[in-house]
């Protein structure tokens, strides 16, 4: 199957309700991800860093300043770990919008339906979020912690990236089918499917990269319908990888 065929199921998967279809992954459309957190949080320590280092001591009594500074690491914690918190919280129902995607697409369009909002919580209603929230834990740690080794660790950062794109798919059919075995069970099952396929894969997300220029010329307004389309796309792709259709 080629990729002209893919992207023109994407666009038939939702040409009905368009709309509801849209909210389903309106988080992921407005940049929700880890990535926003760790700017976040990055900012706020670094900012707190440097505002304590302007501090004069000449003035300041030295046990006051010792409070004062443990009082800022605590609340600077505190902080990290809430944003972090609602970020990982979000960026479930984002997982949730892209199952949503998947099932929609293995519905076919027999049984199209506007699909519910509600339906991107679906790991907190089945309660396998814990589930989902290790899964992004382990991968994100691995994936950031290979971003401070310079060269060699951003070479398997790609590698692996490519490799564990189809991680989530992955984690709702191994939850679906009751075959789940760990966070590191999902990675390497998806680092199985991907074998041989992670070139191609690259190539795949490279044909997006005039939609991806419309997003950045319309300032982010053109996600609204970009971001739905290879949201979809990329669903349609781990569908027809799993059933060997390429």
């Amino acid at each position: 199957m080629t990729r002209k065929e893919m992207k023109k199921q994407a666009k038939a998967a939702l040409r009905n309700f368009y709309g509801a279809k849209m909210l389903l992954v309106i988080f992921s459309i407005l940049g929700m991800g880890y990535g926003t957190a760790s700017s976040v949080v990055r900012n706020f320590t670094g900012n707190t860093t440097e505002a304590s280092g302007n501090l004069g001591f000449g003035s300041i009594n030295i046990d006051a300043l010792l409070v004062f500074g443990v009082l800022l690491i605590v609340f600077s914690l505190l902080v990290a770990v809430a944003v972090l918190s609602l970020v990982i919280f979000l960026q479930i129902l984002v997982v949730g919008g892209q199952w949503k995607y998947l099932e929609i697409f293995r519905g076919g369009p027999e049984n199209d339906e506007k699909p519910a909002f509600s339906s991107i919580a679906k790991a907190y209603k089945d309660g396998t979020w814990p589930k989902v929230y290790a899964f992004l834990i382990v991968e994100g740690l691995i994936l950031i912690g290979l971003t401070i080794v310079p060269i060699v660790g951003w070479i398997f950062l790609i590698y692996f990236a490519l490799g564990w794109s189809q991680a989530v798919y992955v984690l709702h059919d191994q939850l679906e089918d009751g075959s789940y075995a760990g966070p590191l069970g999902v990675l390497r099952a998806s680092s199985a499917l991907m074998r041989g396929y992670r070139w191609n894969y690259f190539v795949f997300l490279l044909s997006f990269i005039l939609w991806d220029l419309l997003v950045g010329v319309t300032f982010g307004l053109a996600s609204f319908w970009v971001s739905p389309y290879t949201i979809m796309t990329r669903a349609i792709y781990y569908h027809q990888r799993l059933n060997g259709k390429f």
